[in-house]
């Protein structure tokens, strides 16, 4: 038999290996769901051709908040949509639902070992030292940085509006105020300077894995048959122009950080901290004992999930979102300016010119409005999970 006969035959044996596995340990077969398009691609193909939501929403009209779709090679996976489970899954057991080993991998090709891209123990450890630096008042202390670049945004908007002659649609890079309150650093993005970091997560992630050809997109879903870490080895080589930008990326990103971290540490040691995210980071780290304490590669992995390609996508559609829903219902913009115009009274009564953070609390409609914006606009699509093991009382 020569070797083009054995590789064919272990991909056949292979293919019904997997299809015989699939069907024996399927427990939710009988639930129902839309008709498998494809044994190999299952709804993948399907999934990955329509805009954000759209399979989403029709699976939701037609079989409601839970139903079964395919994976590839027929697997059978399950599509909840109930916000019940959903908390179940996602915030109301202890480490029981995962991401999936390969979903890790590929998102730790863009953030290193951060928060997002590891889980089990070491998950809880990072977890653990991250959370004081994610605290109330360390999050309002972030409130200047902020107020600063959404003035600039706002005076960005003004200038392109009376000066825009096309279909009045606008490119703004909010960028800027990502780094300014993590790192409390200049991506120069919301004025439009030529900086390399900005230049570099420029549709970086999309490029890299967004809507691929039907066999990358099969080679990505066999990849949870291989064994760990054969996908990142593969991906690592990828020659691709978009991954070895991402690479690429990954490599300045640290550099950057690095420096960063550096600095903190310095300014920490001198009594003259900072209070944006890293700095706050930084100090949570040195609080703890020194063999529970984060590396530098992994808070540099911190970093780089904060303000790395992945979440300025997220922050991105988050915004998008926003002002997409307010354009659409103009009763709500009217409310949320007659509550501005309320609380802006009261603050000038005290002396004051501008909104402190604390006015917030105070505003109970524009809390409530962001809250919904979360709720309807999520801040990424299709989260999957997998269950690590029996929940306890024999299901």
């Amino acid at each position: 038999m020569d070797s083009r006969h054995a590789t064919l035959a272990i991909s056949v044996a292979f293919v019904a290996y997997t299809w015989y596995k699939c069907r024996r340990t399927s427990s939710i077969s009988d639930i129902p769901g839309p008709k498998n398009p494809s044994w190999i691609y299952g709804h993948r193909w399907w999934w990955q051709s329509e805009e954000a939501s759209v399979v989403e929403k029709r699976i939701l009209e037609e079989y409601g908040a839970v139903a079964r779709y395919n994976g590839s090679l027929g697997e059978h996976r399950l599509f909840v949509a109930d916000p019940q489970a959903i908390y179940h899954i996602l915030q109301g057991t202890s480490y029981l639902y995962e991401k999936p080993r390969v979903a890790m991998e590929m998102l730790a090709l863009v953030l290193d070992k951060g928060l997002a891209s590891v889980g089990g123990d070491a998950h809880k450890r990072q977890r653990r030292v991250i959370s004081p630096a994610f605290g109330l008042v360390e999050s309002k202390a972030l409130y200047p940085y902020f107020a600063r670049c959404a003035n600039s945004i706002v005076d960005k908007w003004h200038e392109a509006i009376s000066t825009k002659e096309s279909d009045g649609a606008v490119v703004i890079d909010v960028h800027s105020c990502i780094g300014a309150g993590a790192f409390d650093y200049d991506f120069g993005a919301v004025e439009n300077t030529d900086n390399k970091f900005t230049k570099t997560y420029t549709n970086m992630t999309f490029a890299a894995f967004g809507r691929s050809s039907k066999g990358r997109l099969l080679m990505m879903e066999l990849f949870k048959w291989a064994p760990a870490g054969f996908g990142t080895w593969m991906m690592e080589r990828d020659k691709r122009p978009a991954m070895v930008n991402l690479r690429e990326n990954k490599t300045y990103a640290h550099e950057v950080a690095a420096k960063l971290i550096e600095e903190k540490k310095r300014e920490l040691e001198g009594g003259t901290s900072s209070k944006d995210l890293l700095s706050l980071l930084v100090k949570a780290n040195s609080a703890v004992r020194s063999d529970g304490r984060l590396d530098d590669e992994e808070i540099v992995s911190q970093d780089h999930h904060v303000c790395g390609p992945r979440n300025y996508g997220e922050n991105g559609q988050l915004f998008a979102g926003f002002n997409s829903g307010l354009a659409k219902n103009r009763h709500v913009q009217e409310k949320l300016r007659a509550e501005i115009t309320e609380t802006l009274g009261r603050i000038r009564t005290r002396g004051d010119s501008d909104f402190a953070v604390d006015d917030f609390d105070s505003m109970p409609y524009l809390l409530a409005v962001g809250k919904e914006i979360l709720r309807i606009y999520l801040v990424f699509t299709e989260p999957s999970r997998t269950p690590t093991g029996p929940r306890g009382d024999g299901r």
